[in-house]
């Protein structure tokens, strides 16, 4: 439980039936919000409105979700349902209007019918708690098979973070919607610094397929309760919860069986690190190989190469686990590929490391298999 913050979902119909599709997260005080955005250039109106609020203004009262439509791709209209849901829901809670963040998740193109969000304000006030968090981290799902939570209760400070996201992952800061919420009293420019930072380790280093959303958002919100809150143990605790979401996001993608952490060491540069690890994360061959419990290689040492990372191909060595499987750009003497096969197959979590042996930096990105269901669920997903 988070000092200052209740929550409550209701009901809208908005795609979903039989189940709450509205959240409402509310603070009797002004809280500090920080936020980072997707990168696509086609922007929800929701992102739209947050990030020219965020522009003016740091403390904030309330915030409103909604799944099963992602309000993107629908011109002024998109725009005027934000303003129209933010008053009246300012109205309801006898706030200002300029104190409604927004975001939402689900059908792009589809106008968001205000209105059923609009009819739902008077259940989301009589049920705001302190204990409903689990509700909303059910309300904001889409495709996802399950709830994603990641708590940290300590002496100093208390944490608690919720994600959404199993497909159209690749985020660039996927559909992603995350919302951090902390007691710590934190600085306003300490807040954002350490959100973009973390940002980059976390839910900027995970793939499930490829697709950058017009919806990402990821929120800290700090209701300012507890001071002396030590700066870099609170960024450790911090990136801690945001990893563990982050983890959960690709460990449930569509049609997934296994999460894949790839690890690039000894390389030149952070950024020709991570442009490695990305690179292979996105490659459908390599995910389909994981899939199928191939060990092909060659699939892997393919991407590190078309990469365009500066990298000498007859230093690279590449493990599964601990096994190895490539020996300075070539097959290892003692590869096995009946034993490399029967890691893949029979492991949900597996661990692949690139050794580049050209300089001492490294990076970790997470990535999913890509299986036959990741078609059949989004062949459909909008009929």
């Amino acid at each position: 439980m988070i000092k200052d913050f209740y929550f409550s979902t209701a009901q809208a119909n908005i795609k979903y039936a039989n189940r709450d599709d509205v959240a409402l997260i509310f603070s009797d005080k002004p809280f500090l919000a920080s936020g980072v955005f997707t990168k696509n250039r086609v922007k929800a109106a929701p992102v739209i409105y947050c990030k020219d609020l965020l522009e003016k203004r740091r403390y904030f009262r309330a915030l409103l979700i909604n799944s099963g439509n992602a309000n993107a791709c629908t011109g002024k209209d998109g725009l005027k349902n934000c303003r129209t849901i933010s008053e009246e829901l300012a109205k309801s809670l006898n706030i200002d209007k300029d104190e409604v963040l927004l975001a939402s998740t689900g059908v792009i193109g589809v106008q968001l019918p205000a209105q059923k969000i609009i009819s739902t304000f008077d259940d989301l006030k009589k049920q705001l708690s302190p204990h409903n968090l689990e509700k909303v981290a059910k309300a904001i799902m889409t495709t996802d098979s399950y709830q994603k939570i990641s708590l940290y209760n300590g002496e100093d400070f208390n944490i608690a973070g919720i994600a959404k996201g199993a497909g159209m992952i690749n985020p660039n800061m996927a559909t992603m919607l995350s919302f951090i919420f902390t007691d710590a009293e934190l600085e306003e420019k300490v807040s954002s610094k350490i959100l973009k930072k973390v940002t980059e380790k976390t839910f900027n280093s995970i793939c499930v397929d490829g697709d950058t959303s017009t919806n990402d958002s990821l929120f800290l919100l700090s209701s300012q309760s507890k001071s002396g809150v030590k700066k870099e143990y609170f960024k450790e605790k911090f990136t801690d919860i945001c990893l563990n979401l982050a983890k959960l996001i690709v460990k449930d993608g569509e049609g997934a069986t296994k999460l894949i952490k790839i690890s690039i060491n000894n390389g030149k540069s952070i950024g020709q690190c991570k442009l490695i690890g990305e690179t292979i994360a996105k490659s459908p061959l390599v995910k389909t190989a994981f899939f199928g419990g191939d060990p092909n290689w060659g699939r892997i040492i393919c991407a590190v190469g078309y990469s365009n990372a500066d990298i000498d191909p007859e230093k690279i060595d590449i493990y599964f686990d601990k096994m190895k499987i490539v020996d300075n750009g070539v097959e290892a003497p003692n590869f096995s590929e009946k034993e490399a096969a029967q890691y893949l197959k029979n492991s949900s979590d597996i661990s692949l490391s690139i050794d580049l042996k050209i300089g001492r930096k490294n990076w970790e990105y997470y990535t999913c298999d890509l299986s036959y269901e990741y078609v059949k669920i989004n062949a459909d997903y909008r009929t």
